[in-house]
């Protein structure tokens, strides 16, 4: 006898649907479901397949910034790692430094230029290390003088991690991307951090002293949204050194006081280019193949739902 379609009926067949549904997504592993957490860098052009983590920056009232000017000096007051350094650098005598770096088309992130943008520092908490700006650092608009944003404005923060007597790793790091648009800066991926939750010392201090780099700078001016060039000039920058043996030791050019700018290879292996823009085609393809393969794991539950209740027939009384 064949059923009625009622309300009833139907919402026991969505609900076998349902069911079915989540078992699917569950064997798949479920990529669709992770589509949020992975939006922020899939709208990127670039991959960096080192990094791991986030930086969040920070403004001298202690609070969370993400946006800002480019001639603001420095770049940030403190920038705050969301994850912790290794094993061997995260013991005494460790020490954190915010790097900025030139996204470059065709060129892995290994090879890209870049610079620092405060000296190292010493920070208390291990779980959250940090690099603390003076008032004698970088503004971005140094580093775009030296390293202009040549991809869609953007320009990649890194947090390199180090300690006394180790050297410091490359191999690694946390990272936040950054456009650039006239003469402002805003996040376009990164994270939101505890800018309290320590304390840090910049190696300024002792190198120079208390009354050359101590202090916070004047508050800053609201920020500007009127374009106009950038304009800048040399600033001190610590050099970062990698330990012998590095993975990253000698992969990317890094800026350094009074000895001008270095390049990296102007052109990087094919084969790492190719790898790099397959995993960003392979991502995007994966995330439009996992939401076809859930519409039809739906229609299919539905429509075994239905034919299941046709062929159990109705209840007896």
């Amino acid at each position: 006898m064949p059923v009625r379609f009622t309300l009833a009926v139907l919402r026991r067949a969505v609900l076998l649907g349902s069911l079915a549904l989540i078992s699917g997504l569950a064997l798949l592993g479920a990529p669709a479901l992770d589509l949020g957490s992975r939006a922020a860098a899939d709208s990127l052009p670039y991959t960096d397949p080192v990094a791991k983590g986030v930086i969040g920056l920070c403004g001298v009232d202690g609070k969370p910034l993400t946006a800002g000017n480019i001639h603001d000096k420095p770049f940030v007051w403190r920038a705050v790692s969301s994850v912790p350094a290794g094993n061997s650098l995260g013991g005494s005598g460790r020490v954190a430094t915010l790097l900025a770096f030139q996204p470059r088309p065709n060129t892995v992130s290994a090879q890209w230029n870049g610079d620092t943008l405060t000296a190292t520092s010493s920070y208390t908490n291990p779980a959250a290390p940090m690099a603390q700006a003076t008032k004698i650092d970088f503004t971005l608009a140094d580093f775009l003088n030296e390293y202009p944003a040549m991809v869609d404005g953007l320009i990649e923060l890194r947090m390199y991690f180090g300690a006394r007597g180790v050297g410091t790793d490359t191999s690694s790091y946390p990272a936040t991307d950054i456009r650039i648009t006239g003469d402002t800066w805003s996040v376009v991926r990164g994270g939101a951090v505890d800018c309290g939750s320590g304390s840090a010392t910049s190696s300024e201090l002792a190198a120079l002293g208390k009354d050359k780099v101590g202090g916070t700078p004047a508050p800053r001016q609201p920020v500007s949204t009127s374009p106009r060039s950038s304009t800048g000039g040399t600033a001190f920058t610590a050099p970062v050194t990698a330990p012998a043996g590095s993975a990253g030791s000698g992969s990317a050019a890094v800026g350094r006081a009074g000895a001008g700018s270095s390049s990296a290879p102007a052109s990087a292996a094919p084969a790492a280019n190719t790898a790099a823009t397959s995993a960003r085609s392979a991502s995007s393809t994966g995330t439009g193949t996992a939401w076809l393969v859930a519409g039809g794991l739906l229609v299919l539950a539905v429509a075994g739902g239905l034919w299941w209740l046709r062929r159990r027939g109705p209840r007896s009384a």
